[in-house]
C-alpha cells in the first residue's frame, strides 16, 4: 500500500510542469519557422523596392596618334649568323736546327708587335761560317775567270806573232824553192825551210787551241759560280733564319719557347693575329640570292652586345648552297683600326672568335607598308576603325564613330630607317607583309590604355 502511494506522483506537481512543456514547444515551432519567414519578408521587401533612374556616364575617349598605312621604297634585310676571323694571323715556326739565344723583353702574350720585329734569336755560327766559306769560293773562281782573259788575251797576241813569222817563213821558202828550181839553191836549206815553216804552224795551231778552250773553261766556271750562289743564298737564308721575326704587324697570341731552349725544323714558335681586317661568313637564308650582291652593306650585333655595333661589307658570295642547312654564305669583310700598344682596351673592337648577327641592306628596293616598331603588339596593330552608326554624344549626332579595332599583321623585318613621306621622326620600323591596307590609321600612342572597341580621338583634336 505505501509502495503504490510512492509511484504515482501528486497532482500539485502535474500542474507545475505543464505550462513549460507548452513554451518549449512553441519555441521550437518559431525557430522551425524562423529562416521561411526571413525568406519570405527578404522577396517582399525587393519586390516591392522602390525603383531609381540614373543617368547613363558619358563614354570614355582616348586621345591617341596615328600614322596612315602608306607604302614606301623600303630595303630588303636578310638576317645572317657567323663568327669572326682574322683574315690576316701567322702560325711562326721554327725553320732549322738550333739553340735560342736572345728573347727580347717585350715579347710576351699579347703584346703589340709590328712588321719585321724580332721575337727570337737563334746561335748563328755554324751558318754564319757556311755562308763565310761560299764567299770565298765564289771569289776564288772570279779570280780564276779574271785570270782566263788575261790569258785569253795573251793568247791573242801570242797567235798573232806567230801568224806574222809564219808569213815570213813561208815566204822564205818560196824564195828557196825558186832558188833550187833555177839551180842556185841547196836541197839542204830547202827542207830546213820546210821544216821551219811546219813548226811554225803547229805552235800557231797549239796556240789558237789554247785559245779556243778558255770560253769553255769559262763557262764550266761560271757554272761553278752560279751553283755556289745558290748555295750562298741557302746559306744566306738560313743565316737570316736564326733571326724569327714577325711577318705581319698586330698582336701575339701566344709565345711557345724561349731562351736556351733547342728548336727543330717545324717547332712553334708564336702565333700572331691582326685584327684590322676581319672576315665573317654569315649563312643567309637561300632565298637571299636573288637580292643580295657584293658591296652590300652589312650591320654587325653580338648577341650579348646589342648597343655595339660593326658596319661591314659583303666581299664575296660562296658559289654553292649548303643542301643541308638551306642556307647561303656570304663573306663579310671588317676594316678597324686596332691599337698598336698593349694597353690600349680592345673591347670595342670586333675579335676573332666572336658570334655575330649580321644585317644586310641590300641596295633593291620595293614598295611597302611599314608602321614604327612599337606600334606593334604580339603581331597585330590598333587601328582606327570607322562606322556608319552616328554618334550621340555629339550635338549634331552625324559624325561618325572610330573604335580601336585589334588586327593581326605579319611582320617581314624590322628597319632603322627614316621616311620623311610619312611625317612623322621615327628610326624603328616594321615592314609589314600582309595585315594592312594602304589608308588604314595605325595607332601608335596610348597603346597600353587601348582595348578593343574603345572610342579615340586624334591629338591634334579632329575628332575621329
Amino acid at each position: 500500500m505505501n509502495t503504490q502511494n510512492q509511484q504515482q506522483p501528486s497532482p500539485k506537481f502535474v500542474s507545475k510542469r505543464t505550462p513549460l512543456k507548452l513554451l518549449s514547444l512553441v519555441l521550437r515551432i518559431v525557430l522551425a519557422l524562423g529562416p521561411v519567414l526571413a525568406i519570405i519578408l527578404f522577396v517582399f521587401l525587393v519586390e516591392h523596392k522602390p525603383k531609381t533612374e540614373h543617368a547613363p556616364l558619358p563614354e570614355r575617349r582616348i586621345v591617341v596618334q596615328q600614322v596612315v598605312a602608306t607604302p614606301v621604297n623600303v630595303a630588303r634585310l636578310w638576317k645572317g649568323y657567323g663568327t669572326a676571323r682574322a683574315m690576316d694571323a701567322a702560325n711562326i715556326s721554327a725553320e732549322l736546327s738550333a739553340r735560342i739565344t736572345h728573347r727580347p723583353d717585350a715579347i710576351e702574350d699579347g703584346a703589340a708587335i709590328n712588321k719585321g720585329d724580332l721575337i727570337v734569336a737563334l746561335q748563328e755560327t755554324d751558318f754564319l761560317a757556311a755562308v763565310r766559306s761560299i764567299e770565298q769560293q765564289i771569289n776564288a773562281i772570279q779570280a780564276q775567270i779574271q785570270g782566263l782573259v788575261v790569258e785569253s788575251t795573251r793568247l791573242d797576241e801570242q797567235i798573232d806573232l806567230a801568224s806574222q813569222e809564219l808569213q815570213t817563213l813561208q815566204w822564205e821558202l818560196e824564195q828557196t824553192e825558186e832558188l833550187v828550181g833555177k839551180g842556185a839553191g841547196s836541197s839542204i836549206e830547202l827542207e830546213g825551210r820546210k821544216r821551219s815553216v811546219h813548226q811554225t804552224q803547229r805552235q800557231r795551231t797549239a796556240l789558237v787551241q789554247q785559245r779556243e778552250l778558255i770560253p769553255s773553261r769559262k763557262a764550266r766556271l761560271q757554272a761553278l759560280q752560279s751553283d755556289l750562289a745558290a748555295q750562298l743564298i741557302q746559306a744566306q737564308e738560313n743565316l737570316d733564319r736564326t733571326r724569327i721575326i714577325s711577318p705581319i704587324t698586330g698582336h701575339i697570341e701566344s709565345i711557345s719557347v724561349d731562351v736556351g731552349e733547342l728548336l727543330t725544323p717545324g717547332t712553334r714558335v708564336a702565333r700572331i693575329v691582326s685584327i684590322r681586317r676581319i672576315e665573317i661568313p654569315l649563312a643567309l637564308p637561300i632565298s637571299a640570292k636573288q637580292s643580295v650582291r657584293v658591296g652590300d652593306a652589312v650591320t654587325l650585333r653580338t648577341d650579348s652586345q646589342l648597343d655595339r655595333a660593326w658596319s661591314g661589307t659583303i666581299a664575296r658570295i660562296a658559289p654553292e648552297a649548303d643542301a643541308s642547312t638551306r642556307t647561303l654564305t656570304v663573306f663579310v669583310q671588317v676594316t678597324q683600326s686596332p691599337p698598336t700598344d698593349a694597353l690600349t682596351s680592345t673591347s670595342d673592337l670586333l675579335l676573332p672568335g666572336q658570334f655575330v648577327i649580321g644585317t644586310i641592306t641590300t641596295e633593291q628596293t620595293k614598295p611597302r607598308i611599314v608602321v614604327p616598331r612599337r606600334a606593334v603588339l604580339n603581331d597585330a596593330v590598333y587601328i582606327a576603325s570607322a562606322s556608319a552608326t552616328p554618334d550621340s554624344g555629339d550635338s549634331d549626332n552625324t559624325r561618325r564613330i572610330y573604335r580601336a579595332v585589334f588586327k593581326p599583321v605579319r611582320v617581314l623585318y624590322h628597319v632603322d630607317a627614316s621616311f620623311p613621306e610619312l611625317d612623322i621622326s621615327e628610326r624603328q620600323w616594321a615592314v609589314i607583309d600582309q595585315g594592312l591596307e594602304p589608308g588604314d590609321r595605325v595607332i601608335i600612342s596610348n597603346l597600353d590604355d587601348i582595348d578593343q572597341g574603345v572610342r579615340i580621338e586624334i591629338e591634334n583634336g579632329n575628332r575621329l
